[in-house]
């Protein structure tokens, strides 16, 4: 029917420690502009910088959190077809 299933890779996940964002704050971490960082060391724009970006092209960020262990943050990519080594990322 002309539907084309596009291949997702999911890289390996990061595990951001001693990051530790309970679920309250966890929620909006991908809001522009949102910082749990003191004035003037952050502006809040990387996540959801990385979250835009991954979504203009159809991939997708999660985050978990287990307060007290870290936080993991996974990028699910979609493959092209020049996407041929098999070499891991870095």
């Amino acid at each position: 029917t002309g539907c084309r299933r596009t291949r997702l890779v999911t890289l390996p996940t990061t595990l951001l420690d001693p990051v530790k964002y309970p679920a309250a704050i966890l929620d909006h971490v991908t809001e522009p502009f949102f910082t749990t960082k003191p004035d003037g060391q952050g502006m809040g724009l990387g996540l959801p910088s990385v979250k835009h970006f991954l979504g203009e092209i159809g991939g997708h960020l999660s985050l978990a959190s287990t307060v007290g262990l870290g936080t993991r943050v996974t990028m699910v990519l979609p493959m092209t077809p020049q996407a041929t080594s098999t070499t891991p990322l870095r």
